[in-house]
């Protein structure tokens, strides 16, 4: 998936992204990016997804590029956004494959819930 996205640490602007809304397990709204079917989300998003703290996320993510789980160039980009303020603002978002992966080594119930759905899946 990675490779069709084309993710790398060039910066690309977000104006083929859609932004997405959905309440998790309990009940708070998460925002999700998406580039046609493919799902991006920045650490923040990550963290309200799985209900921990973005430190937690932050220091997962380390560990996932340093123990080379995953290639970060492969699997997140930088993309510019102009916020309300007029300014344009670069955040890095991650794939699906860094979703996945966030999902075996958190220990949230929300975590929990998507290693569960992703069981079944297989």
């Amino acid at each position: 998936m990675s490779d069709k996205m084309g993710l790398s640490d060039e910066v690309r602007l977000s104006d083929d992204l859609v932004f997405d809304e959905f309440v998790n397990s309990v009940g708070e709204k998460v925002v999700t990016a998406r580039r046609d079917r493919d799902v991006l989300m920045t650490a923040k998003m990550l963290a309200r997804l799985y209900g921990v703290d973005v430190s937690t996320v932050r220091k997962q993510l380390k560990d996932i590029f340093a123990d080379k789980t995953l290639n970060k160039k492969a699997v997140s980009e930088i993309i510019a956004h102009r916020a309300d303020d007029g300014k344009l603002y670069e955040t890095r978002y991650y794939d699906e494959s860094v979703i996945v992966e966030l999902a075996r080594r958190l220990r949230s119930e929300e975590a929990k819930a998507l290693r569960e759905w992703l069981d079944g899946k297989n």
